[in-house]
């Protein structure tokens, strides 16, 4: 037998069984500073870095 029973959002309450907690969050925001133009970095150096920016490349320590 299928649970026919439907949430708030009108679906199936078994798909939607974690949308409760999304109800407590808020909405949130950020500022992004505007980036000033460099020369990028050769690509092959930005393939590897992941970025052709060099003020955006931040390595993770290993």
């Amino acid at each position: 037998m299928q649970n026919n029973i439907q949430n708030d959002y009108g679906l199936p309450s078994e798909v939607c069984t974690n949308l409760s907690t999304h109800r407590r969050q808020v909405v949130g925001m950020a500022y992004v500073p505007m980036q000033k133009w460099s020369m990028p970095m050769p690509l092959e150096k930005g393939f590897c870095s992941g970025t052709i920016f060099y003020d955006l490349n931040k390595p993770f320590r290993q």
